[in-house]
């Protein structure tokens, strides 16, 4: 069951946020779902390493791991929180 066919008629701004790791729906459905959109520029994706919908235990990383992988996708959810809020005018 998709989406994909009805998006071109939505005319909302459409914030989308994916974890990569996500077992349950893979997060290239997330970015075909982006792509369906006419007009990109009423569409936020993005692609976060920290989330997972089936298993959110946490997770043991390095320090270097976390500045490479976790702090710049923790930044991308701070953005996609920004981006969602700042819509309320």
């Amino acid at each position: 069951m998709s989406v994909a066919s009805v998006i071109p008629s939505v005319r909302a701004y459409l914030i989308i946020g994916h974890g990569n790791t996500d077992p349950l729906i893979p997060y290239t459905e997330s970015l075909r779902l982006a792509n369906a959109v006419k007009d990109k520029n009423k569409v936020h994706v993005s692609i976060l390493k920290l989330f997972t919908h089936v298993d959110p235990t946490k997770k043991d990383f390095s320090s270097s791991e976390f500045l490479i992988v976790y702090l710049p996708s923790m930044m991308k959810f701070y953005y996609l929180v920004y981006d969602l809020l700042s819509q309320q005018q």
